[in-house]
């Protein structure tokens, strides 16, 4: 009966670790401050609906197509017609610090007015108001923030075209914080690229403006990406060095964690794709 006892409090001494370790791949990706999370899985599609698994501000697909994703399944873009346009919500009213991330696959660099958006928030008119986090064509990945009206703009870019990204899996992110210096930080793969042309401060906190967010392009005003890109985020504050690195080196889009408000939410395990 002891020897039972024993076998017993082993078993449930290796499924507590066993738990303990998966819970703790389950949060290998940074969730303090995360806001939306779009995997692009295929459990995460229903229609011409993507959703956002983390905070719900789901998106609609135009002219995306399944494909094979970096962490699971991603979404390809034409270049010419393809976007996600996300539906508005006060959560996405971001205006003091913010980070984004995502791992692209381009097929090409695409030429102005086009830029290989990755996401954007653009009103038009004379008090036009942006935000642009994107490959440019003359400068490399690049961030621009502003209001056509002078009262704040700034831009932070990095390098030319790399025709080594294109059909291959790039990590890419910026980070920014009016209260922190306003510069705009830019990372490929987990590390700070640094040494930016054109960088100019937003010391100032955003203004809100009713528009949407668009995934994969400036909202219909062209500026489309062109390639498959998968596990798109946005934070509401400014991620460390550290805290980049450790999402670029996630291979899990688990949550095993339960939001504020909302159920849990558990997708699949991860599958290499390179």
């Amino acid at each position: 009966m002891l020897k039972m006892c024993y076998r017993i409090s082993i078993i449930a001494l290796v499924v507590l670790v066993v738990c303990a370790v998966a819970q703790v791949e389950a949060q290998e990706f940074v969730t303090a401050g995360l806001v939306s999370f779009w995997t692009f899985d295929r459990d995460t599609i229903d229609g011409d609906t993507v959703k956002d698994v983390w905070g719900g501000n789901d998106g609609k697909m135009t002219d995306t197509v399944a494909a094979v994703g970096m962490v699971n399944e991603g979404l390809e873009f034409n270049g010419s017609s393809s976007l996600i346009d996300i539906d508005e919500d006060p959560s996405l009213d971001i205006t003091d610090a913010m980070s984004m991330d995502a791992w692209i696959k381009i097929s090409v660099w695409q030429a102005d007015p086009n830029r290989n958006i990755i996401m954007a928030r653009y009103n038009a008119g004379e008090n036009k108001r942006y935000l642009q986090f994107a490959l440019n064509p003359d400068n490399g990945l690049a961030t621009y923030m502003g209001y056509s009206n002078g009262t704040a703009y700034f831009q932070t870019q990095k390098g030319g075209q790399n025709l080594d990204w294109i059909d291959q899996w790039v990590h890419v992110a910026f980070t920014w914080d009016h209260s922190d210096g306003g510069l705009s930080k830019l990372y490929v793969n987990g590390e700070e690229i640094g040494a930016y042309a054109n960088q100019e401060p937003l010391e100032e906190p955003l203004v809100p403006y009713d528009v949407p967010w668009t995934i994969g392009a400036m909202a219909h005003n062209s500026r489309f990406f062109s390639g498959v890109m998968d596990e798109v985020r946005i934070y509401n504050r400014r991620l460390s060095d550290d805290e980049i690195t450790r999402n670029f080196n996630a291979r899990s889009n688990i949550i095993a964690v339960q939001p504020a408000g909302k159920l849990a939410a558990t997708w699949g395990e991860a599958k290499l794709s390179w």
